[in-house]
């Protein structure tokens, strides 16, 4: 090949291949984009924003029940009022009071116990706390309110938390944890007491918002506070797993009394009324709400407020039947995976990979949000979006390089038929030329080219001879085309139509169209050799026409297929002229040879042409020719 641009069996090769679809790449590449982001979804990324939008859809999408919880306050004013530590046989006054007041469940989430069994937030009971205790343990007893309690063990003589202590035994709510209350109200009778452990661990962005509904202890296990106030035992099968807590409403949205207000009314009188108003039916939960002491923390609905709200939302979901049911992560992940690999069975071009992978999110979401609103289901979005996101982005970005490559290959091929300069000048003017409604009339010369005899010899060659012989003829004959600026028009089987003087106009079309006429058959003089190797001793044999003149030329043709070319006598002359002229020589119209500064040498000769019967015989110049095998 004498020239790189042209065309070789190499590039058309890699043509073809490039317009197949590339599935199985394309899959793999995909895929194994959806594994790596369903390896970082179960690594715990974006744990924070699933949940987020876990809050998102709590403050908006769960069901609105009216609240059958009610909160009284142990707040500041209450701590300055009645001081503090309040007053054991207060808390047992206020117990008797919101039963008599027809509270449906009391719950009472302060530590009631001294400090060597219950830690540091205990409540200091004084010198004589063992009768005060056995008032306030009469009174839960009485009215059979719940208390609460972190559960502690001993370990080395030093008390620490502990939720599963080595020599546990799991069988809640089989056992009753009789040693915990020891250690809850030491000085007490503890039989009939009921008490429910209230742990609420934050997640990992600080909110509290999840709860284990058993703790296990030495002999048994207990359950949390807040099922034990709606008297809805948890079950035994999954207690140990953490819970969602429901967030129905915020502490500002609970029926609330300040520690203060009951005991004023539990006196009777006109009090008592707006206790039974306040308590009656309800289930009633007694809480520190002063941030003073503590038990503050960020919920889905606020970034700090009393953390008797977890157990006060939790109580009302129970009540209502409220659950919410999270998926795995794995599950999520996985299904997403799967998703993918259906999707990208289906996608092929880049566009369309891209536009799944930004459409994913918030297809997601919104299904996730039409889950969670009918069935109170959690689908986490970033396991069940990122394993499809990251895979398509992957499928996409690979279908993209094979698309800009594939467009450079065909760059490539274009410039196979066109020379350098003219690619850069169809560059410069924005291809105007090659507008799909463009033509005009113009004067050029035509070059038309083939093999004297070539039927005859394909004929007794077999396929592939034929088609490497051909392929080996067209590279050299296309290179000479490109580097005398002409445009190659058409290639039909072993014949070549080259236009001069277009696309791009040009004043020398004649001459460009004669020196690319002698180096062509000097060049098959000398691959003839190869020639004759490539087809089994047969000569190479070519027969070139040319004719210059005004033809019309632009984008031809009808719906569904139009080429640029061009059409008028000149075309049909030199046509004509290649079909009369000698082996390895060259016949050119008079008005090519009026115009050409470069005559070569020849003569005149005057030939009958098809199709120009009626003005008889055809003035043309017949170069100097070798004639093999006449």
């Amino acid at each position: 090949m004498t020239e790189q641009r042209a065309i070789t069996v190499r590039t058309l090769i890699r043509l073809r291949k490039m317009k197949k679809p590339d599935l199985v790449w394309r899959a793999a590449i995909g895929l194994a984009g959806g594994a790596a982001g369903l390896a970082v979804c179960l690594l715990g990324f974006g744990e924070r924003l699933d949940l987020a939008v876990l809050d998102v859809f709590q403050r908006n999408l769960l069901p609105s029940p009216p609240s059958q919880v009610a909160i009284v306050e142990i707040d500041a004013a209450a701590s300055e009022d009645l001081g503090w530590p309040l007053p054991r046989e207060l808390f047992a006054a206020a117990l008797h009071a919101l039963k008599e007041a027809g509270a449906e469940g009391i719950g009472f989430d302060v530590f009631v116990s001294e400090g060597k069994g219950a830690g540091s937030d205990a409540l200091e009971g004084g010198d004589n706390s063992a009768p005060k205790e056995g008032i306030f343990a009469s009174a839960a007893r009485s009215t059979d309110a719940v208390l609460a309690s972190f559960v502690m063990t001993e370990e080395g003589g030093v008390p620490a938390p502990s939720s599963s202590p080595p020599r546990s035994i799991v069988t809640c709510p089989q056992k009753k944890p009789r040693s915990h209350l020891k250690q809850l109200l030491p000085d007490a009778p503890v039989e009939g007491l009921r008490v429910g452990h209230v742990h609420v661990d934050p997640s990992v962005d600080g909110a509290f918002r999840t709860l284990i509904p058993c703790v296990p202890v030495h002999d048994g296990c207990i359950a949390d506070f807040s099922s034990m106030v709606a008297k809805k035992a948890p079950d035994a099968s999954r207690c140990a797993h953490p819970e969602v807590v429901p967030f129905l409403r915020a502490y500002r949205d609970f029926r609330r009394m300040s520690f203060g207000e009951l005991v004023m009314h539990a006196g009777g009188g006109e009090g008592a009324g707006r206790l039974r108003a306040f308590a009656g039916g309800r289930f009633v939960l007694v809480g520190p709400t002063d941030p003073t002491l503590g038990d503050f923390g960020p919920t889905p609905w606020a970034r700090s407020e009393p953390l008797i709200t977890v157990h006060a939302n939790r109580v009302d979901a129970l009540l209502a039947g409220v659950k919410i049911s999270p998926i795995e992560n794995w599950t999520l992940a996985v299904a997403s995976l799967l998703a993918l690999g259906g999707f990208l069975a289906a996608a092929g071009k880049a566009r369309t990979l891209f536009a799944g992978a930004g459409l994913v999110a918030p297809a997601a979401f919104a299904a996730e949000a039409l889950v969670f609103r009918t069935g109170q289901i959690f689908a986490a979005p970033v396991p069940a979006v990122l394993p499809f996101f990251a895979g398509a982005v992957s499928a996409g970005s690979f279908a993209l390089w094979r698309y800009i490559s594939f467009n450079k290959m065909l760059n490539q091929a274009f410039d196979s038929y066109v020379s350098p300069e003219v690619l850069e000048w169809l560059k410069k003017t924005g291809g105007t030329a090659l507008k799909s409604d463009h033509a005009e009339s113009r004067e050029i010369t035509i070059l038309f080219s083939d093999i004297a005899g070539y039927t005859t010899l394909s004929n007794r060659l077999n396929t592939q001879e034929i088609n490497k012989s051909l392929r080996f003829y067209l590279d050299n004959m296309v290179a000479i085309a490109l580097k005398r600026k002409g445009y190659v028009d058409k290639i039909n089987g072993d014949g070549l139509m080259i236009l001069f003087g277009a696309p791009k106009a040009s004043d020398r079309h004649a001459d460009d169209a004669i020196v690319c006429a002698l180096d062509m058959q000097q060049t098959i003089e000398e691959i003839n050799p190869k020639w004759k190797e490539l087809t089994g001793g047969a000569d190479l044999n070519v027969r070139i026409g040319v004719a210059t003149g005004h033809v019309f030329i632009g984008n031809l043709g009808g719906k569904g297929h139009v080429e640029y070319t061009a059409v008028g006598a000149a075309v049909n002359l030199a046509a004509r002229l290649e079909k009369e002229c000698q082996r390895n020589g060259i016949l050119m119209s008079e008005e090519t040879y009026k115009v050409v500064t470069l005559k070569p040498a020849g003569e005149w000769r005057e030939v009958d042409l098809k199709g120009y019967e009626k003005q008889g015989p055809v003035k043309a110049w017949q170069t100097k020719s070798v004639i093999r095998n006449p």
